[in-house]
């Protein structure tokens, strides 16, 4: 539980260097994030099931809501796969 609140505020470090990613907050072992989008339909873009898509091809079950990513992993997740995680965030914002 510490350790993924530790891992977290690192990760957001690296992800407050994205120019896609915005309002990075945690609370905790949750991690927040949201992803700038063309237009102003934040929230109700239609990025969410680009993400979903993309991160079930990761092999990672991040639902998306609406331009937020919610970071929520079980206690028992390790550092190895929070990384995996961190890394297919940052992945998924790179241009196709």
């Amino acid at each position: 539980t510490d350790e993924i609140a530790k891992s977290h505020a690192h990760a957001s470090i690296g992800f407050s260097k994205n120019k896609n990613i915005q309002n990075i907050r945690q609370k905790g072992t949750i991690l927040a994030m949201d992803i700038i989008v063309d237009k102003d339909d934040g929230y109700l873009s239609n990025i969410q099931p680009k993400l979903y898509d993309y991160f079930l091809s990761q092999n990672i079950l991040l639902r998306p809501l609406g331009n937020t990513i919610y970071i929520l992993p079980p206690y028992c997740t390790g550092e190895a796969d929070l990384i995996e995680i961190y890394t297919a965030i940052e992945n998924a914002m790179e241009p196709e």
